[in-house]
């Protein structure tokens, strides 16, 4: 069984580039009815509330970077063997405007730099320095970092 999905609210970025799928048991490359190869890709799904990361299977590789915004068509949820078998699928992957910026050696995508302001000694321009207090120990004389306690 086949649920698609209409995708014209949600935002998808590249999450983990495409891999070729292969069978659990035998290792075997997997392709689908029309004898393509599948490839896995990790997809970042946003709709400006919340986010969650979905893998789909692709009959090709989209040869997309991680942080590469796209346009998802005929997303699909499917269900096999009495809804034993759940994967997402979709048809195609395109890319959409430019790549997000991501910091050396991570994946994910970073958001973007904090508005100027005043520096503050404990991190980078435009962000203040976090508050603490101190609250008494139950050890007789000792403080803790934290609220009021």
């Amino acid at each position: 069984m086949k649920f698609p999905i209409d995708t014209s609210s949600i935002l998808f970025a590249i999450a983990i580039p495409g891999v070729v799928v292969t069978d659990f048991r035998t290792k075997e490359i997997r392709k689908n009815a029309d004898g393509d190869v599948l490839h896995a890709v990790h997809l970042m799904a946003m709709d400006g509330v919340d986010s969650y990361l979905i893998k789909i299977s692709l009959p090709y590789d989209p040869q997309l970077p991680a942080g590469q915004l796209v346009a998802v068509k005929g997303l699909a949820y499917q269900l096999a063997k009495a809804g034993e078998m759940r994967w997402w699928s979709a048809e195609s992957v395109e890319p959409i405007g430019p790549r997000l910026p991501a910091m050396p050696g991570a994946s994910a995508p970073v958001p973007p730099p904090a508005p100027p302001g005043p520096a503050s000694a404990s991190g980078p321009p435009g962000q203040t320095a976090p508050t603490q207090t101190r609250r008494r120990s139950p050890i007789e004389g000792a403080q803790t970092p934290g609220g009021e306690g």
